[in-house]
């Protein structure tokens, strides 16, 4: 394998690394997304852990930074930031369909990175397949039971009964503020994301979703999000895994490899890329 350092864009601002292996398969390349602000190599060297695993499966990986982040620099185009992401995704596609002739992408988010892994799914339709770890999900008759249940539980503990306490005497002062917070993704309304789905089925995109424990205040139970959209057909394109155990980095040595081979599987499985 080797790897090569691509600046491109626009404005030239953009830089990443694609991983590219000897024998490789020109069926999709893996996009690596950033998390929050944190650079291409991502918190714990997940993105690494991607780049590793799926590039020794024939895959060119590139990870790369967005716009103002890492190693990339700030782009001259006067956009919102989700409009500048987008553009940013896009020509990044441009780039390797130009230098390796793929036509195809899998990308790949975290938390942040996912709800930008599903935007451009939703937008290009050049990317057939989404990995997303800790991305959107929605509550459930079953979810508000296993809620109310999990704070009525910890209510009990005196250290958390302490904490509510003071927080109900001593009220921090509301901060108003009109800044629009850039990294923290906010669930989309139900419909809207129904509506995209079934056009990005349409087109035949594959989706894998991992679930971590770290993401208890709103993913509690395994088919949490099947049961949100019972009867849609696009949930035949979606495998969900779910690990209550694994934090919501896969800190974990085993739940970590655990997550990786089950990616390794849905990516041959769909993409062929052995």
């Amino acid at each position: 394998m080797k790897e090569v350092i691509h600046n491109y864009g626009a404005d030239n601002n953009l830089n990443g690394i694609a991983s590219i292996p000897e024998n490789i398969n020109k069926k999709a390349a893996v996009l690596l997304l950033n998390a929050g602000v944190l650079h291409k190599v991502s918190a714990f060297d997940i993105n690494i852990a991607f780049k590793k695993t799926l590039s020794d499966e024939g895959a060119l990986v590139f990870r790369f930074d967005l716009s103002g982040m890492g190693d990339s620099l700030k782009a001259s185009q006067n956009l919102t930031l989700e409009e500048q992401i987008m553009c940013d995704l896009s020509q990044t596609m441009d780039m390797l369909e130009d230098k390796y002739n793929i036509h195809e992408f899998i990308v790949i988010g975290l938390c942040t990175g996912a709800d930008n892994a599903h935007k451009i799914s939703a937008l290009d339709q050049r990317v057939m397949g989404v990995v997303w770890l800790d991305g959107y999900a929605y509550p459930t008759a079953e979810f508000k039971k296993l809620n109310t249940a999990r704070h009525l539980k910890a209510a009990m503990k005196p250290d958390k009964l302490f904490r509510f306490m003071k927080r109900k005497i001593f009220k921090p002062n509301d901060v108003v503020s009109n800044a629009e917070d850039n990294y923290v993704w906010k669930l989309p309304d139900k419909e809207k994301y129904r509506a995209e789905m079934k056009k990005i089925f349409e087109r035949g995109c594959k989706s894998l979703y991992f679930y971590s424990g770290g993401v208890n205040d709103y993913y509690l139970y395994e088919n949490q999000f099947y049961d949100s959209f019972k009867g849609e057909d696009f949930l035949t394109s979606i495998d969900v895994e779910y690990n209550c155990d694994a934090d919501h980095l896969y800190v974990i040595r085993r739940h970590r490899f655990a997550m990786l081979l089950r990616l390794t599987a849905w990516v041959e499985k769909h993409f062929s890329i052995t």
